[in-house]
């Protein structure tokens, strides 16, 4: 990242979620009114943004960005997701799909997080434009700040994965873990593909419970939206 966020990515949060910022511009995001500082609180989202830091000198790679926590808002009484449009990105939500987080972040960009109303699978999306970037820091750095809202972690190693050499780059990460908040085990992972053209960046983000929704129709389902959402983008991911 050098990280959503690697500008100073934007990503968002979790009981722990964050909002991530990559390394080059400064950006705040400017949120509605958060819950209380659980993770699951039951009101609009509030995100907020780090200023970004001096560009990195040629020849050198950026620094991690340092990526604040804020608070996740609950996904009950949320509204249907349908359609969503990112800045970059389409993709459409089947039936069952609740948006119960939807931010403006740097440069104006649209940061959306989905729950499944039956299973409370999750999807974060969010595209950003942080010029050059190292990819597998920026996963890392999200992990970093996600896993801190969990206990029993076991992280999953950055991996790249693959997209069409002359389309881009992608890696993948993550970890497993009990949420502090609400004593829920669940898989974390973070995908992030850049592209080769202009250099922006699509991060998603699923949050899969352990136990009954391994192998569900909602989890079938965030398969189908990250595969839709990243050849909307322009780098089809792997089995897609």
């Amino acid at each position: 990242m050098v990280v959503v966020a690697v500008l100073v990515w934007v990503i968002i949060r979790n009981p722990g979620e964050v909002t991530v910022v990559l390394p080059s511009a400064s950006v705040a995001a400017t949120p509605t009114t958060p819950s209380s500082p659980s993770v699951e609180s039951p009101t609009s989202p509030t995100p907020s943004g780090t200023a970004g830091s001096a560009a990195p000198l040629p020849g050198t790679v950026p620094p991690a960005p340092v990526l604040p926590q804020s608070p996740e808002p609950s996904p009950e009484g949320s509204e249907v997701a349908g359609t969503i449009v990112l800045n970059d990105a389409t993709f459409i939500a089947p039936a069952g799909w609740l948006l119960y987080g939807d931010d403006l972040i740097e440069d104006g960009r649209r940061a959306v997080r989905l729950s499944h109303d039956r299973t409370d699978a999750r999807l974060q999306a969010v595209t950003l434009n942080p010029g050059d970037s190292d990819l597998s820091a920026s996963c890392g750095s999200l992990v970093d700040l996600q896993q801190a809202q969990f206990s029993d972690v076991t992280r999953q190693l950055v991996v790249p994965i693959g997209v069409e050499a002359s389309a881009g780059t992608g890696v993948r990460c993550g970890f497993t873990g009990v949420r502090s908040s609400d004593g829920i085990a669940n898989t974390v992972t973070f995908t992030l593909v850049s592209r080769a053209t202009d250099s922006h960046v699509l991060m998603l983000r699923t949050t899969v419970p352990q136990g009954g929704a391994s192998d569900s129709a909602p989890v079938q389902q965030l398969g189908a939206m990250s595969c839709e959402a990243s050849a909307s983008f322009g780098l089809a991911l792997p089995l897609c």
